[in-house]
C-alpha cells in the first residue's frame, strides 16, 4: 500500500480502522464522533503526524489529534461514571469503556468543544 497524501497532508481514509489481535480498533472513538455543525460521522485518518479524526464535510478546519481527543473523552467518561463499577477488562479497552456510557460525541471547531450524548 502506498502512502498517498492529499494537499491537506493526510493519508486519505480507507473507511476501516486497523484492529489489534484482540479485535479492538486502533481508533477507540471510531463510530462515536460526529461533526457538531452537520452531524456527519468523523472518519479515522492516519496523518503524517499520527492518528487523527477528520470531518469529511469540511466544517472543521482540519483533522483532530486522536490521542488528545481520546484522552479528553476518556476523562469525561471516567468522571461521568464515578460510582459505577468499571471492570478491569474495560480499563484495558478504552473503546469498550466509552461505548458503555456514550451514544455519541459531537466535536466542534476546537478540540475542547465537545458535546456528549450519554447512554446513562
Amino acid at each position: 500500500m502506498s502512502e498517498r497524501t492529499t494537499s491537506g497532508g493526510h493519508v486519505p481514509p480507507t473507511g476501516m480502522s486497523r484492529v489489534d489481535r484482540a479485535g479492538r480498533s486502533e481508533f477507540s472513538l471510531d463510530g462515536l464522533l460526529t461533526c457538531a455543525g452537520c452531524d456527519r460521522r468523523l472518519v479515522c485518518l492516519q496523518t503524517l503526524s499520527g492518528r487523527a479524526y477528520g470531518a469529511p464535510c469540511g466544517c472543521r478546519p482540519g483533522p483532530v489529534n486522536a490521542e488528545k481527543l481520546e484522552r479528553l473523552v476518556l476523562d469525561a467518561v471516567v468522571a461521568h461514571g464515578r460510582g459505577v463499577l468499571i471492570q478491569i477488562e474495560d480499563a484495558a479497552d478504552p473503546g469498550s469503556l466509552m461505548r458503555r456510557f456514550l451514544a455519541e460525541v459531537h466535536v466542534g471547531n476546537t478540540i475542547d468543544e465537545l458535546d456528549f450524548s450519554w447512554i446513562y
